[in-house]
């Protein structure tokens, strides 16, 4: 094969060698600047013009993909920023919600369960043990968060029984009776309350003679 491409070329050689013998120097020079030409012409057209228009392609594409890359940049970076404002505003609201929560949660850990008279009426008797007081009837309203005491007894017993009841936060005495006996004890009629019912609605004596 490379014998082939030797003789073909000693033959294109000898052609060229005959070709120019004949020429005079200036045909000579024309020749060769023709064939620069051609060879030049072939090169720009089928080399250089091809290599061109893909480095113009890749360059194209290179711009167009750094313009998106900066397009992307800049929107990611504007979300990041709409976002991080979005969390900013939201952890102020949340810290405004938990200052303004913070006064009613401290209220609510302070708060004592609702009243329970029959829970109460144990608590009384083991007062009055120690005093000249006689309870004769207990009558709880656990609708109404209310207990009804009645008794008789020294009036200071009484004082002391009335202070002991109102040291329980949210505990008062809506009415208290007294009446005369025969002896020096004193008959009380009395009505323990929640206060904090008191807020709402306090029970009346006609709800206590329904309830009763």
């Amino acid at each position: 094969m490379q014998f082939k491409f030797y003789v073909l070329f000693m033959k294109a050689q000898k052609f060229a060698y005959n070709f120019l013998s004949t020429k005079t120097t200036r045909e000579k020079y024309l020749i060769c600047t023709a064939i620069s030409l051609c060879i030049v012409f072939v090169i720009l057209d089928f080399v250089y013009m091809p290599l061109f228009e893909r480095y113009r392609a890749l360059s194209t594409l290179h711009t167009h993909t750094q313009r998106e890359f900066i397009l992307s940049a800049d929107s990611m970076l504007s979300a990041k920023n709409a976002h991080l404002e979005q969390m900013q505003s939201l952890q102020t609201e949340l810290s405004h919600l938990e200052s303004s929560l913070a006064p009613i949660q401290r209220y609510i850990s302070t708060q004592e369960p609702p009243f329970n008279p029959f829970a109460f009426m144990p608590v009384v008797i083991d007062f009055v043990k120690n005093s000249n007081l006689t309870l004769t009837s207990f009558a709880p309203y656990q609708a109404l968060n209310a207990l009804n005491i009645e008794g008789t007894g020294h009036f200071d017993d009484m004082i002391s029984l009335l202070s002991f009841i109102e040291s329980y936060p949210f505990l008062s005495i809506d009415f208290f009776h007294l009446a005369p006996r025969g002896n020096a004890d004193i008959a009380f009629d009395m009505l323990i309350v929640d206060h904090r019912s008191l807020r709402q609605e306090p029970p009346t004596q006609e709800q206590i003679r329904e309830a009763k």
